[in-house]
């Protein structure tokens, strides 16, 4: 499948299910993009960590983005930035090398 096809798909996958969200920090000390539309998902159900004063809790989400589509820009993520969904602030520990017609960004829930 050729790159604008793929990033086509990946559109319609989007938007089934779209998610809105604002960078806060951006790794590279950049300027901050604005909202931007895509889809998230749950890697796995969250993973408790007990301690013996406290208990954390892990959540891990892959965030589909677009990339190489005709008519929208490209989401902007890379390791590092931080953005908030439902509450919950996510940071991108990496994105996906190479994928063709969209972007795909591993995060786990900090706070």
């Amino acid at each position: 499948m050729d790159p604008v096809e793929m990033a086509v798909s990946t559109a319609r996958i989007i938007s089934y299910s779209p998610t809105v969200v604002t960078v806060h920090t951006m790794a590279g000390g950049g300027a901050l993009p604005g909202p931007q539309t895509v889809r998230i998902e749950p890697i796995r159900e969250p993973m408790r960590i007990v301690g013996e004063a406290s208990t954390l809790s892990r959540q891990w989400i892959v965030v589909i983005g677009y990339k190489s589509h005709p008519t929208i820009a490209d989401t902007s993520l890379m390791r590092g930035d931080r953005f908030t969904v439902d509450g919950v602030l996510y940071e991108v520990y990496g994105v996906k090398p190479a994928t063709v017609g969209k972007l795909e960004a591993y995060c786990m829930a900090v706070r």
